[in-house]
């Protein structure tokens, strides 16, 4: 009697659990429903009816008792310069430095959400490509001083 019970519970207990497809759909309504958490923050950070946030409103909401705790409750470190980082990594969409759209700031709150690592790696990335200006326009000077140079040596 006991291993048919056991069989039982067993069985019961493999109905009860969720199916692959079951789960994607699950993890996929809940990313939706965290997306439409940020965006709600979003927007609530910007001013009635704009849909961008200027660097003003977003330190001006981070200075508030809220603001940290309702990022950390949508999964996302923000740090001092979340703002710089966000606006120089979509420096090609952006045609101001102090204001950014709340759609392209929802995206970034995404790709940033999870481990604190998510945000670091972000930061070396845009490191990286200063790194890789500051290097490229090193070159150019010294290419531009060694044509300076061949050009005095040949009017010698």
């Amino acid at each position: 009697l006991n291993v048919l019970t056991a069989l039982f519970v067993t069985h019961a207990k493999s109905l009860t659990k969720p199916d692959e497809k079951t789960k994607a759909i699950q993890e996929t309504v809940k990313e939706r429903n965290q997306e439409e958490k940020i965006r709600n923050l979003c927007f609530n950070i910007a001013q009635k009816g704009s849909k961008t946030i200027s660097r003003e409103d977003f330190e001006g909401y981070l200075e508030s008792d809220q603001a940290h705790t309702s990022f950390a409750l949508c999964g996302i470190d923000i740090s001092e310069d979340f703002f710089d980082v966000v606006i120089a990594l979509n420096s090609d969409a952006m045609s101001s430095l102090d204001e950014i759209d709340v759609e392209t700031l929802v995206k970034a709150c995404i790709q940033m959400k999870g481990a604190a690592s998510a945000f670091s790696q972000q930061r070396m990335i845009l490191e990286a490509r200063q790194f890789q200006g500051k290097v490229a326009e090193h070159f150019f000077r010294i290419k531009h001083w060694q044509q300076e140079v061949v050009l005095k040596l040949d009017a010698m």
